[in-house]
């Protein structure tokens, strides 16, 4: 019966206390969420996995037209068939970020790369083709190249192992 006989104004009084309390606790759990959101931890991806070393392989599939570089002149479009061997070389390795060489006995060129933040997809690009890669496996990879220029246009996939 003691709360009933309380004043309106005792009773705002424990109402600003009580919602001053619940301010600074909502307050403070915030900036606790914060800080373990914004932690470098929450960011970090397991490190990228070693692609140093040699590739190769053939043509699982694809077609092209014009002069892609690694393949006779067509001046229609032509379907693909296995057996040209292509070498992938990752020289360098810094985490994520790649540099190396591609090449066919007929022509080798420099290329870049980046491993993504899942960790199975790579990115590449040479002077004039764009290259995603999906890590099959430790020793494997699904390797495709498009071009879209005047000289040529392609689309391929080779399926990569590494010797």
């Amino acid at each position: 019966m003691e709360f009933f006989n309380r004043s309106h104004r005792e009773l705002d009084m424990i109402d600003r206390k009580s919602s001053g309390k619940l301010r600074k606790l909502a307050a403070a759990s915030l900036v606790s969420l914060a800080t373990v959101a914004l932690s470098p931890q929450v960011f970090a991806a397991p490190a990228a996995p070693s692609l140093v070393g040699s590739w190769s392989g053939v043509h699982t599939g694809g077609a092209y037209v014009g002069s892609p570089g690694h393949s006779p002149d067509k001046s229609e479009p032509t379907l693909i068939k296995p057996g040209l061997r292509f070498t992938l070389t990752i020289k360098q390795q810094n985490d994520r970020a790649l540099i190396g060489t591609w090449s066919t006995p007929r022509k080798t060129e420099r290329l870049v790369g980046v491993v993504r933040l899942d960790n199975k997809t790579v990115v590449l690009a040479d002077e004039d083709t764009h290259f995603s890669a999906v890590l099959l496996d430790a020793n494997s990879m699904e390797f495709c190249g498009t071009e879209a220029g005047e000289i040529s246009i392609l689309a391929a996939c080779l399926l990569l192992k590494k010797d």
